[in-house]
């Protein structure tokens, strides 16, 4: 660590360089100076790492100097010198940090106890900062993984992401835990104590080793062994002892069940993303096999064409949609216990899909609520929260009730207040009619006069009325149409566009479809009185 000494008087500079411990310290100095404008002009230069200064100095004072120090290196540390006469003054350093300052005359342990005091400060800083930086660096290669963007070779990994890989096997693990409370205070101890149980348990064995919290209810782990391991030791079956072990310690802490899913074992750090996502795969074998805790991708034979994703059917999309439109949120269940009815062989051969149709659900709902006009504003932490309700999912019977639940729960929250307000919409819609028949009109037009959804404005009016809002407008049309034929001195052309339509024809005929009588007709008639 270097260090700056800074005071106008020379003998108190001589004296500190004298009686500070470098050697013992581990510090050595950078420069004397004996003005704050000369510090500054150095650290500008080359950064410092202590600056031991008086407060009194020609030109800029201590003060000022700390304040200017602090914007070029904010984590250089200062140890002011002081008279007993400014010791006040000296105190107002401590709203730039600084916690360290003498009195003259100067006391050599005094001095050398407190510059101990920073030099540990500073090299604790740095641990905790390094260990940040390297966390931060390893969740950013987990990051990686999870998209498409190619992984380098192990060289390259190391140095960008502060591993310390070397040649031999790969294998990621994903571990869920189910059916527990994602608000409880056990929750986030369960989880902790895995981690701590996995590591130092798996460590002893590992050349490196790094786990993930991705979500309350998972972790990951990425592990990397030399191979061959000791002679008949293979590593699949250490795990399964440490797995055993640690579920076994868990298992009588709480009623949640932990499960594992340990991806391909791959001998090559390209092909670890191959291995996350086994392990995601793999571990949703828990629905055929609940009883079981642990899931090895190596063992299980895999369709090397394995779909990714369950498509939907028009009808099962109509089918969601009229559940929504209609608000009726307890249809949701059999809507779904219908979809899995359908695609129980796919999902018995590849369970895997149980996990993609979920997401697909949750999907078809945000789109849903977009087109209904209460569009769920964060998609990306709605979908995120959906998926660990999956994950908290330990059978496939707690699948459909949490994705059922999903569904009612939005529908009440969202259409429910919507439906309150359908009385007023449907009254603002025939208001709308009544003033504006002889324009051209549209839904659109008259969502975007009432800021609401077309598709949702639409559904509201026929719910309450029993007709679209077309049939409406023709009815408070023809109505118009009727009250202007008692008038003799309007033709039909100038009728025909007094009610909003452009053609006299399809006005005509319009009007004797709807009312059973020609327009010519009806005038006659209600000339005669015969007409109503």
């Amino acid at each position: 660590m270097k260090v700056i000494i800074a005071d106008d008087e020379i003998h108190i500079c001589s004296l500190l360089r004298h009686v500070i411990d470098w050697n013992g310290l581990g510090i050595t100095l950078m420069g004397v100076f004996n003005d704050g404008q000369s510090v500054l002009s150095q650290i500008t230069k080359e950064p410092a790492d202590i600056v031991i200064c008086d407060i009194e100095m020609p030109g800029m004072n201590g003060i000022e100097l700390i304040e200017q120090v602090k914007r070029i290196t904010p984590n250089c540390q200062f140890v002011i010198i002081s008279g007993f006469r400014n010791f006040e003054y000296a105190q107002s350093a401590m709203q730039y940090g600084v916690t360290h300052y003498l009195l003259k005359p100067i006391d050599d342990a005094e001095l050398n106890r407190v510059l101990r005091a920073v030099v540990d400060k500073s090299h604790q800083s740095n641990d905790i900062h390094n260990l940040l930086r390297e966390n931060s660096a390893r969740q950013e290669f987990f990051n990686l993984l999870q998209t498409n963007a190619s992984v380098a070779n192990t060289e390259y990994v190391n140095k960008s992401y502060s591993y310390h890989f070397k040649v031999g096997k790969y294998n990621l693990i994903k571990v869920i835990f189910t059916n527990v409370d994602v608000n409880s205070n056990v929750l986030p101890q369960l989880v902790k104590m895995f981690r701590e149980r996995l590591r130092s348990k798996i460590e002893i064995f590992c050349v490196d080793v790094e786990l993930y919290t991705v979500s309350p209810v998972s972790v990951y782990a990425l592990i990397n062994y030399p191979y061959p391991l000791q002679k008949g030791v293979s590593m699949n079956s250490l795990l399964d002892d440490i797995f055993h072990s640690i579920l076994v310690e868990l298992g009588g802490l709480t009623q949640s069940r932990c499960y594992i899913g340990v991806g391909v074992t791959v001998d090559d750090i390209s092909g670890i993303r191959d291995s996350l996502e086994s392990a995601e795969r793999i571990v949703n074998r828990r629905f055929l096999s609940p009883e079981k805790r642990t899931f090895y991708a190596d063992f299980v034979q895999e369709n090397s064409d394995h779909k990714t994703s369950i498509r939907f059917e028009m009808e099962d999309r109509h089918h969601m949609l009229q559940i929504m439109e209609s608000i009726l949120p307890e249809q949701a269940a059999r809507w779904v216990n219908e979809l899995f009815r359908k695609n129980e062989k796919g999902f018995t051969q590849q369970p895997h899909l149980i996990r993609s149709f979920f997401i697909s659900v949750v999907d078809l709902l945000i789109s849903a609520f977009d087109d209904l006009g209460v569009p769920i504003n964060d998609k990306a932490a709605f979908r995120n929260n959906s998926t660990i309700v999956f994950d908290n999912s330990a059978s496939l019977e707690a699948v459909k009730h949490n994705l059922a639940g999903i569904i009612s729960r939005e529908i009440i929250r969202r259409l429910v207040d919507k439906q309150l307000n359908a009385t007023a919409y449907v009254q603002q819609i025939k208001n709308y009619i009544q003033k504006n028949y002889a324009r051209k009109i549209t839904l659109e037009i008259i969502a975007e006069e009432l800021h609401v959804s077309p598709v949702y404005l639409s559904i509201t009016f026929k719910n309450a009325t029993g007709m679209n809002y077309s049939r409406y407008l023709t009815l408070v049309r023809m109505d118009k149409a009727k009250e202007l034929l008692k008038r003799c001195d309007l033709n039909l052309t100038q009728i025909a566009h007094a009610v909003g339509y452009d053609s006299t024809n399809y006005f005509t005929n319009l009007f004797y479809k709807v009312t059973g009588l020609k327009a010519s007709e009806y005038r006659r008639l209600h000339q005669q009185d015969i007409g109503d």
